[in-house]
């Protein structure tokens, strides 16, 4: 049986939803076309008003795609998805802003007033409510990733490429050894042939870096004077074992375009952060440079001008230490020195590293370095004097910022008369220009995963956390 009108009333029902659903859609595409206005417009203004501000590019820091000359780094990059507040913006963005006002000169951590150079359009409009409200839209495509690996070749390498690496840890670990298996090497002779270099005086006290102040995001704010405190009261006693006049440390400047060895014996000094946990951590970070690494055979793809070590030691937010690591200045042959107050809860995923067993406690150490290859063989417990119970003078370092190696790295952050013929070896797995000495922020430590010296996280992700409480240290010589 039909109901009159009930096919009329069935068709009017349908045409209602058609056009309520067409209104629905159109209603959504304006709300999405006007969302998506608005961050254009507010990405626009940013750039129109940040643009006349900002400083030149350095190969240092990592760059907004949009915000071309708007620098970030790792440290403050890791932040980004934790800022849960506006004074935590607020801090964040005078963070960004302080390293664009002062380019690669600038020390993130530093209470300056140099970021008050920065228009103040560009603070105004980076600080702005608006801009906290809309900033994933705004910075969630700010890419930092350096490796470009090549396609099937480099996954065919990677097997190969770790048998070499744990090769090499091999022959490290049995170095260490010969020199901590039994004493103190200054008291077994064993330091024959080396030239010592540092400071005539350590300082005997530092300042405490818990009653530093801090920002919003947890990072101490220390003046110019706190900071060669702390340098210089950290700073390693080095024994280098000389053979030849490759094996002095020196400086480095660039003249008219050409690069030039000053000889003066030479430390670059400067701090960064990383984060272990919820805390931001201290790295003083000791940078030294020698003239070439000389072939040992025909076939030493290894060799070529300049060579160079990066020491790193960190604190946490008490000032007390928690570990030490080490690069090669190309990146290669990464070292970790870890306290006992960091205890390794699971292995590294991807290229092993290497992991010290020893430790040289609470005072600044002593860096054993090789001659020619410039290998750090150990690091050793502190002794005062102890270039003098060896009977040897002490080279004494001059002290330089690592800002003064500005004009010394191209745009691309590499040193191109260091190349080496190892690039062409590992071109496949990622890394430009392999064996290349290169600026902070620029190096891959790593050929077979995606690992950077200047990851905040990297202790985390080589599988360590702090423990808190339990740990017996080892006396300090």
């Amino acid at each position: 049986m039909k109901i009159p009108g009930l096919k009329r009333s069935s068709a009017r029902l349908r045409i209602v939803c058609v056009v309520w659903l067409g209104f629905f859609l159109a209603s959504c595409a304006s709300f999405e076309r006007e969302g998506v206005s608005r961050n254009s417009q507010d990405l626009s203004s940013l750039l129109s008003a940040c643009r006349p501000a900002l400083a030149e590019p350095s190969p240092e820091f990592i760059y907004h795609p949009e915000f071309k000359q708007l620098p970030g780094n790792r440290f403050l990059l890791s932040f980004y998805q934790d800022l849960s507040d506006e004074p935590q913006w607020q801090a964040w963005v005078h963070r960004l802003l302080t390293l664009a006002s002062e380019g690669a000169s600038g020390v993130a951590g530093f209470e300056t007033a140099s970021s008050g150079l920065v228009h103040s359009e560009c603070r105004e409009a980076l600080l702005g409510a608006e801009t906290f409200q809309h900033r994933t839209q705004l910075f969630s495509n700010w890419q930092h990733t350096l490796y470009r690996p090549w396609p099937i070749i480099a996954d065919l390498m990677k097997p190969f490429v770790n048998l070499g690496v744990q090769r090499e840890l091999a022959i490290q670990s049995e170095i260490e050894k010969k020199y901590r298996a039994i004493g103190h090497p200054l008291d077994l002779g064993l330091l024959t042939n080396r030239q010592w270099y540092g400071s005539r005086k350590q300082t005997s006290d530092q300042f405490g870096v818990e009653e530093v102040r801090r920002d919003a995001l947890g990072i101490p704010l220390f003046s110019h004077q706190q900071s060669e405190a702390l340098l210089d009261h950290w700073q390693p006693l080095w024994a280098i074992q000389e053979k030849a006049d490759n094996d002095r440390p020196l400086a480095l400047q660039r003249r008219h375009g050409e690069l030039q060895t000053v000889n003066e014996p030479s430390i670059y000094r400067y701090i960064s952060f990383a984060r272990l946990g919820d805390e931001p951590i201290l790295q003083l970070n000791y940078v030294m440079w020698f003239s070439e690494r000389k072939p040992d055979g025909p076939f030493d793809i290894l060799a070529g001008k300049l060579d160079g070590i990066h020491f790193r030691t960190y604190l946490d937010r008490r000032g007390t230490l928690l570990a030490h690591d080490a690069m090669h200045n190309c990146g290669c042959w990464y070292q970790l020195y870890p306290s006992p107050r960091l205890r390794q809860l699971k292995p590294a995923s991807g290229e092993p590293s290497f992991n010290s067993r020893f430790w040289s406690g609470d005072k600044p150490p002593i860096v054993l370095i090789s001659a020619n290859r410039h290998r750090i063989e150990a690091v050793l417990p502190h002794r005062d004097d102890a270039w003098r119970r060896h009977g040897e003078p002490l080279q004494l370092l001059q002290k330089k910022s690592y800002s003064e190696l500005r004009e010394v790295f191209y745009p691309s952050g590499l040193i191109p008369e260091s190349k080496r013929p190892e690039r062409f070896l590992f071109a496949p797995l990622g890394v430009p220009a392999a064996g290349s000495m290169r600026s902070r922020g620029r190096h891959q430590i790593a050929f077979t995963s995606e690992r950077y010296f200047d990851d905040p996280r990297l202790l985390e992700s080589l599988g360590y956390r702090r423990i808190e409480s339990g740990i017996r240290l080892p006396a300090s010589d």
